[in-house]
């Protein structure tokens, strides 16, 4: 009797190591992958889309963006994501040519656009008159995430919309599920990004803007060292 309360008491043992091991592999394989933040996806447009970075908050809903107009610095204030290196983006853009947003030590703008949004497409028109006007910029960058692609609404696919607009600015179809999108916590369109030469969130913005409104978010960028 002894002997088999001894040996019942042995494979007790035995399933629980085994069962602890198991445990501590389990956790060892949920950190590794939770650390990983790269994200790989499938794009809408030509081929793989290559996301490598940590998804940022959302703005707090009460975020008022005309703190552009007084300085990016009261605007950081209440940016939850102020100084957040943003993620390096890889892929096609819609003529064809490689797109990539990544650490080259220029500002940027990044502009999300949604095909039927009609603020969105107001937004176009006045950026497009804008650059026009002024001139393609040459002291940062302009990119566009053409996003919430959806085939039964309007002026889809987006790149016919915007090459139509004569979109000059390099853009790239986000993936199916919206994977861009949501790592920069866009919520509403048109959604603005507005990043310094480290590649760090200044802060973000949403709504259209008329193209003196652009000149200065602009000049509030480059007035930054």
């Amino acid at each position: 009797m002894a002997k088999q309360n001894i040996k019942n008491k042995n494979k007790f043992v035995l399933f629980a190591t085994i069962g602890v091991i198991s445990l501590i592999f389990i956790l060892i394989l949920v950190l590794i992958f939770s650390g990983n933040t790269s994200n790989q996806t499938t794009g809408s447009f030509k081929g793989n889309i290559n996301i490598q970075g940590e998804t940022v908050p959302q703005l707090p809903q009460s975020f008022d963006r005309n703190c552009i107009f007084h300085s990016i610095t009261l605007c950081q204030n209440f940016e939850s994501a102020a100084n957040t290196i943003i993620p390096d983006i890889e892929g096609v853009s819609i003529s064809g040519e490689p797109f990539k947003i990544k650490n080259d030590g220029r500002k940027k703008i990044i502009l999300f656009l949604a095909h039927w949004c009609p603020h969105c497409q107001v937004e176009v028109e006045i950026f497009t008159s804008w650059a026009e006007t002024r001139g393609l910029p040459k002291d940062f960058d302009i990119y566009t995430i053409a996003t919430a692609n959806n085939s039964s609404q309007e002026n889809y696919p987006p790149q016919t919309w915007l090459n139509e607009a004569n979109w000059q600015f390099p853009t790239i179809i986000d993936t199916d599920s919206d994977n861009i999108a949501k790592i920069f916590g866009v919520t509403s369109f048109p959604y603005w990004v507005l990043v310094d030469s480290d590649n760090k969130i200044l802060t973000r913005l949403s709504g259209t803007f008329k193209e003196e409104d652009i000149d200065v978010i602009i000049s509030k960028i480059l007035e930054l060292q």
